[in-house]
């Protein structure tokens, strides 16, 4: 269970990371009953994710496909409390290889008024 709380974690921050770079709510980028899904599925390729139902950009399956990937072979092995000074290898792993980065608030603001889609 903790394994798996691990890995949704890291699916919340990356769906977190990507609604925020494509300017979308997160749960419209991926449904929670999907995120769920592919965290007890766990694919490791994007045609895998794809064919789940999740409709992503390819580049973004890809994305998603490396960090479950990254997390089977280091978060697996290295899930567990950790102390304040200690490193997540599989944070920087995926974070090194640009896969995906924490969001700042999680949260989604809405502005005051009527709001205009930038171009």
């Amino acid at each position: 269970a903790v394994r798996l709380e691990a890995l949704y974690d890291k699916l919340v921050e990356w769906r977190a990371f990507q609604a925020k770079q494509l300017v979308m709510a997160p749960a419209q980028l991926l449904p929670e009953h999907l995120l769920r899904t592919i965290c007890y599925v766990q694919p490791e390729s994007a045609q895998s994710i794809i064919e789940a139902g999740v409709r992503i950009p390819q580049r973004a399956a890809e994305e998603l496909a490396g960090l479950i990937t990254a997390w089977k072979h280091l978060g697996a092995a290295t899930t567990g409390a950790r102390t304040a000074n200690e490193r997540d290898p599989l944070t920087e792993t995926v974070q090194n290889k640009r896969v995906s980065a924490p969001s700042e608030s999680g949260l989604l603001i809405i502005p005051d008024g009527p709001m205009r889609p930038q171009k």
